[in-house]
C-alpha cells in the first residue's frame, strides 16, 4: 500500500527524534501520545494543521504544521532548566541536520519555543518545552503519494 507524502515526512520526523536517544540516555519518542508520561525524558510529536498553497499547476505545495513536546524529571529542581534545554538543543540539532528529511520535503522552519517548570508539592519537578515546526513540501497537484518537482 503506498503511504502519502504526509505520512512519510511525519514518519522521517519521528525516526530523526529517535535517534536523539544516542545522546539522551532514557528517552522516549511518542507520536500523538495523549495519556500520561510515565517515561521521562520524553519527546512527543503531534501533527497539525496541514496548509495547502499553491502558484502553479505543476505541484501542490504544503506547509504542515508539527509541534514537538519535550518533558524533564530531574530530581533537583537544579536541573529542569539546563535538562530540557539539552533536551530541545539535541531534538533541534538533529532535525535541522537534514532540512529535507531525505528528499520529502524542502523546508523546516522552527518556531518560537515556549518552555514551562511545573512544580507540584510532594512530587518531582519537572519542566515542558513546546516547539513549533513548519514543514514545507510538494506534491504531485493530482496525486498526495508522489512528491511533487
Amino acid at each position: 500500500m503506498a503511504i502519502p507524502i504526509v505520512e512519510q515526512i511525519v514518519l522521517a520526523l519521528q525516526a530523526s527524534l529517535e535517534t536523539v536517544s544516542d545522546t539522551v540516555p532514557g528517552l522516549t519518542v511518542y507520536r500523538n501520545h495523549d495519556a500520561a508520561l510515565v517515561n521521562y525524558p520524553a519527546l512527543v510529536l503531534y501533527e497539525g494543521d496541514l496548509e495547502p498553497y499553491t502558484d502553479t499547476q505543476l505541484a501542490m505545495r504544503y506547509r504542515l504544521n508539527v509541534r514537538i513536546e519535550g518533558v524533564v524529571n530531574p530530581q533537583h529542581y537544579s536541573r529542569l532548566g539546563p535538562d530540557a534545554n539539552q533536551l530541545y538543543a539535541q531534538a533541534l540539532k538533529t532535525i535541522m541536520q537534514d532540512i529535507t528529511l531525505g528528499g520529502l520535503c524542502y523546508d523546516i522552519e522552527a518556531g518560537v519555543r515556549s518552555m514551562e517548570i511545573v512544580r507540584i508539592e510532594g512530587a518531582d519537578p519537572f519542566a515542558y518545552f513546546s516547539l513549533p515546526l513548519f514543514i514545507s513540501f510538494f506534491t504531485s497537484p493530482t496525486d498526495p503519494f508522489v512528491i511533487g518537482p
